[in-house]
């Protein structure tokens, strides 16, 4: 009575519900990957379900995903930027924070220990959107104004960026000091992001 209802025998064959542990907890990425290859590879006709499965291929599927809409984004976005200053150093220049901001961060988020995840892979299209905007705000400032007269209109605008991104930088640098380990991630990888960000826009370009 205690097995009968997980196993079903017809045509034959027979059909039974496995549960399978992991011996140690899969607690990363690439711990869960491994079980879940692990079990794909049992020598049986099988479906597997559970934790470690649907984690690993909701990881793959997500990676791949943002991966062809990051492309159709930045196309999006040079596309947009060139039918507006028609020139490709312009274009190069509103994208320079974006790009060294993106560098930086992956840097800084590799040092910490941290890694993406699905919960803080949603957070980089906000990250480099704002990390452009600022380059549109100082670059726009630059055109046809000489170097004082560019010092002179960059205070309010430059108050400006800086202060968008502090409000961002409490907003969701909260998160960091959360218990809940993706939402802490969450807190440092948007901190670190919008940080990078203003000092590539303000002291690079």
């Amino acid at each position: 009575p205690l097995v009968d209802r997980f196993l079903r025998t017809e045509d034959g064959r027979t059909h039974s519900l496995l549960v399978v542990r992991p011996r140690d907890p899969a607690s990363n990425e690439e711990a869960l990957r491994s079980v879940a290859d692990a079990i794909a590879e049992c020598p049986v006709e099988a479906a597997a379900t559970g934790l470690e499965v649907v984690a690993a291929e909701s990881a793959r599927s997500v990676a791949s995903e943002f991966e062809s809409i990051l492309l159709a984004t930045l196309g999006g976005i040079v596309g947009v930027l060139a039918i507006r200053y028609r020139r490709a150093g312009a274009v190069l220049a509103v994208l320079s924070p974006a790009a060294l901001a993106s560098l930086w961060t992956a840097a800084l988020y590799s040092v910490l220990d941290y890694r993406l995840n699905l919960m803080n892979l949603a957070v980089l299209p906000m990250v480099l959107g704002i990390g452009i905007d600022d380059g549109i705000h100082v670059f726009d400032l630059s055109v046809g104004r000489s170097i004082e007269e560019f010092r002179l209109a960059f205070r309010p605008t430059g108050t400006g960026v800086v202060l968008t991104t502090v409000t961002t930088l409490f907003a969701f640098g909260s998160f960091a000091a959360s218990r809940n380990q993706a939402l802490a991630a969450v807190g440092v990888l948007t901190s670190i992001g919008r940080s990078c960000a203003l000092l590539a826009s303000i002291a690079v370009l």
